[in-house]
C-alpha cells in the first residue's frame, strides 16, 4: 500500500489574523502548552465494532483523524516562529514491540474504513521491522499521539524539550472501562496556546464525540 500525503501549508497573515493578540501574548511563554483530560463515551463505537468484527482502536482512530482534520486550529503549526496552517495533518501511532518496548509510526487520514484498517496493520509491521524508535525524517504536520491502555488516568503531563520550539498538539488515550453496559475512555489533549484556544479544544472534543456516537 503506497500512500501519499500533502505537506502543503499556507502562511497566516498575522496582521489580519483574529488571533493576533492571543498569538503575541503566548508565543514566547516558557510553557505555552495547555491541556485538559476528558472522558469519551465509546458505547456506540463498541457496539459497532462488535457487530462488524473490528477492533475498537481501529474505529476510534479512524474517527479521530476525521475530527482532527476538520478543526482548523488543530492544523496550525509554527515555522521559524510564525504561524501556518497545513492542508492536512497526520497522526503518530505508538506500536508495542515484541520486547515490550514501544516505537512510533505515522498514519494518514483515509476516507474508507477498510482501507484505513489495512493501513494501520501495515504500519505496525513496518515500525516493528524498522528497529528504530522513530523515523529519521522530522514531519511537522504530524500530531503527537500516545496511548496508555493500562491506565484510566485523570491527569497527564508530557516530557518536552523546551528548546525545540515545539507547536505540535499532543493527544493521549487511556484505558477503556465498562460500567453497566457503558464504555468510556480518558483522552488528554495538550495544545500550544499561541495557536489553539479552549474553545478550539472543545470544538475538537465535541466533534470527535459526535463521530464516535455515529459509529
Amino acid at each position: 500500500m503506497n500512500l501519499t500525503f500533502s505537506t502543503s501549508y499556507t502562511s497566516i497573515d498575522i496582521t489580519r489574523w483574529k488571533r493576533k493578540q492571543h498569538f503575541e501574548k503566548w508565543k514566547n511563554f516558557d510553557e505555552p502548552f495547555h491541556g485538559v483530560v476528558v472522558k469519551l463515551d465509546l458505547t456506540k463505537c463498541q457496539s459497532f465494532c462488535t457487530e462488524n468484527e473490528c477492533k475498537i482502536f481501529e474505529r476510534y482512530m479512524y474517527h479521530f483523524f476525521h475530527a482532527l482534520n476538520k478543526i482548523e486550529p488543530m492544523k496550525y503549526r509554527l515555522i521559524d516562529g510564525l504561524p501556518i496552517v497545513y492542508d492536512e495533518v497526520l497522526s503518530g501511532v505508538v506500536v508495542m514491540r515484541p520486547d515490550d518496548t514501544f516505537a512510533y509510526g505515522q498514519l494518514v487520514k483515509l476516507d474508507d474504513f477498510i482501507t484505513f484498517r489495512e493501513h494501520l496493520k501495515l504500519e505496525k509491521k513496518r515500525v516493528i521491522d524498522r528497529g528504530t524508535i522513530h523515523d529519521t525524517e522530522k514531519i511537522l504536520n504530524i500530531t503527537h499521539f500516545s496511548v496508555l491502555p493500562w491506565t484510566d488516568f485523570i491527569g497527564l503531563s508530557h516530557a518536552r524539550n523546551y528548546g525545540d520550539n515545539d507547536s505540535i498538539p499532543k493527544i493521549t488515550f487511556g484505558k477503556i472501562t465498562e460500567s453497566n453496559g457503558a464504555y468510556s475512555m480518558p483522552m488528554a489533549i495538550h495544545v500550544h496556546h499561541a495557536l489553539v484556544d479552549g474553545k478550539d479544544v472543545a470544538d475538537f472534543i465535541n466533534l470527535f464525540q459526535d463521530l464516535l456516537n455515529e459509529s
